[in-house]
């Protein structure tokens, strides 16, 4: 593996983890009742929708993000210029998509040559329509696809490798604080840690903890690391139950497989 996430991020990390919405359950997820909205894929605080992996297929040059329905915009998402966001995506550009409102899907896109500056990956969210998207159904991933090492942000990795006999080993390490100089001084940054081995994965998914199938819901036990993870294309999506280090350390979010420089 490469050297140690900790001893290579964090002397020179700077800022607060928190500020870049990595810390804890966002209180943007509690949507007002009545409205409905889209705030990405993968957010702190709550179980992740069935995710399918989509690209986009439109025969223009760009398909845009649309906003959500707000008390502001109740006409929203519909494919008008007052609806539209600034972002958007082009012909075979992959996306995560989750639930579907009326003729729109809640997506979220992370650009393949996106670059880890100080926190996580820029992500792109909103609505997208789906007429202009194609549900991807790739047959189940192999160990080539699973290897290497995927990041979430500067606090977060994710190693995969295949040992000698076929198996797939995993190895994770995250922080909390670690982008705080307050916190460094005090010496008052959390650690964490996931790993395991698996024979083979199970379709897209990979259950760490003992007694974990994956399929069912992650409870709230934090007396012990349960985690899944879940490969669509380029993206690896993680989920744990808070049990994986120590306070406010989490390894929930979508990763990426960046070379190594």
């Amino acid at each position: 593996m490469t050297p140690s996430l900790i001893s290579k991020h964090i002397l020179p990390l700077m800022a607060a983890l928190a500020a870049s919405g990595m810390a804890a359950a966002p209180s943007r997820a509690r949507d007002q009742p009545g409205l409905r909205a889209c705030y990405g894929i993968v957010t702190f605080g709550r179980e992740a929708p069935d995710i399918r992996l989509m690209q986009v297929v439109t025969k223009g040059q760009r398909v845009p993000f649309y906003q959500n329905r707000t008390e502001k915009t109740p006409h929203c998402p519909v494919e008008v210029d007052s609806c539209q966001l600034k972002s958007f995506v082009v012909p075979g550009d992959l996306l995560l998509a989750g639930p579907d409102m009326d003729d729109f899907a809640c997506a979220t896109f992370i650009s393949p040559k996106a670059r880890r500056v100080k926190g996580p990956f820029r992500e792109i969210i909103g609505f997208v329509p789906l007429s202009e998207m194609k549900v991807m159904d790739p047959a189940p991933p192999g160990p080539a696809a699973w290897s290497g090492t995927w990041y979430r942000s500067s606090g977060a990795e994710i190693h995969i490798e295949q040992d000698g006999a076929g198996q797939l080993k995993l190895r994770g390490q995250a922080t909390y604080g670690a982008l705080d100089q307050d916190r460094l001084k005090r010496g008052a940054v959390n650690l964490g840690g996931l790993e395991g081995t698996v024979r083979m994965p199970k379709a897209n998914m990979i259950a760490l903890g003992e007694g974990y199938d994956g399929v069912t819901p992650l409870d709230d036990d934090r007396s012990r690391c349960r985690a899944r993870l879940r490969l669509f294309g380029p993206y690896l999506v993680v989920e744990d139950n808070g049990g994986c280090g120590g306070n406010s350390v989490s390894f929930i979010g979508i990763y990426m497989r960046l070379k190594q420089h």
